[in-house]
């Protein structure tokens, strides 16, 4: 429940959302014939730039889904303030590559890759997990997704209905890539609540649920720091994503948050708790070569296990031996 400063009013209008195609998946209006819109999850204007409209994304149960067809229920009123919020923004943002999108709002660049994480989820809890069971279960369940109430309600900031006070709630990290062949790459953990991405010269790391911790701990390093202001090679930031998410994985701190909602206002505001002190189990590389493995098969980039875990070290493209940053690596 959330409550207004003076501990007097509160809401549940999530717990209370009916989850269908019927209603729209943001603000759970019922839908009809005059205010039925589809949202698609990732925008025409971004599958047409990166030619996504005919590819596939793979989804929970490792069943392929083509993009075109990533479509949710929505109405009317939250599909036009999604596109004035985020979705026009980001337009501009992807228009001129790193260079503009390196300048746009973190916060909206938050709010749609947030929407584009929970639009998956919201997808799959309407697909079947076993397509040649009659009575399948759906791929995520209508319970779970009632579990993920405060992402839906980060997501209301899509719609301009939420403001962040003082830290932000997610990790954002932004890279420059030297991605010749304009390549599109993603993938997403539900679990562990990340996000990863490569559109054209264009990298980014987000966690959507951290409180900053991650970012703020990648940037105390250096050598991780400089990353930010050098250009990578497609390879090199896979190897970065397959990093962070190991180290997410390690995570074990709960990130809290402080919710209110004013009288008579629609605006939520979230204040988001710090995190001090240790936050992470201890580091293994037997078990970050396999994350390392698993991140380049996703790129099309098969390496046995043994190759890449070399003695106690696991092989690097990002750094030589010295430890500086491998400028040379141009590997696609």
């Amino acid at each position: 429940m959330i409550y207004d400063k003076k501990g007097k009013m509160e809401f549940s209008d999530f717990d209370n959302m009916v989850m269908s195609q019927d209603h729209c998946f943001l603000c759970g209006a019922k839908l009809n014939d005059e205010n039925r819109t589809k949202e698609h999850i990732y925008p025409k204007w971004f599958q047409t730039k990166f030619n996504l409209w005919n590819e596939h994304l793979i989804l929970l149960n490792s069943t392929r889904i083509p993009y075109r067809n990533l479509t949710i229920p929505c109405c009317n009123a939250c599909n036009s303030e999604m596109s004035k919020y985020i979705e026009e923004p980001m337009k501009k943002a992807f228009e001129k590559g790193y260079e503009s999108f390196i300048k746009a709002d973190r916060d909206v660049i938050f709010s749609w890759l947030n929407k584009i994480a929970f639009g998956i989820l919201f997808k799959e809890t309407t697909l079947k997990k076993e397509l040649s069971t009659q009575n399948s279960d759906t791929i995520f369940s209508e319970d779970k997704i009632y579990e993920r109430k405060i992402q839906h309600i980060f997501l209301k900031s899509s719609v301009g209905k939420v403001k962040y006070q003082f830290e932000k709630p997610y990790s954002l990290l932004i890279f420059k890539i030297n991605n010749s062949d304009n390549r599109y790459w993603s993938t997403e953990s539900p679990e562990l609540k990340t996000f990863y991405m490569m559109a054209s010269n264009i990298g980014v790391i987000c966690h959507l649920m951290d409180n900053g911790y991650n970012e703020g701990f990648f940037c105390q390093h250096d050598d991780m720091k400089q990353l930010l202001s050098e250009e990578l090679s497609p390879v090199q930031f896979i190897e970065l994503c397959a990093k962070f998410q190991y180290k997410v994985s390690l995570f074990y701190r709960t990130p809290y948050y402080q919710l209110y909602k004013k009288i008579d206002d629609d605006e939520i505001g979230v204040i988001s708790n710090n995190i001090y002190g240790d936050a992470y189990s201890e580091w293994d590389n037997r078990i970050y070569a396999s994350f390392l493995q698993h991140y380049l098969e996703s790129y099309g980039i098969n390496c046995d296990y043994d190759e890449l875990l070399v003695g106690d070290n696991v092989l690097t493209t990002l750094f030589k031996e010295d430890g500086s940053f491998n400028k040379n690596h141009c590997c696609n």
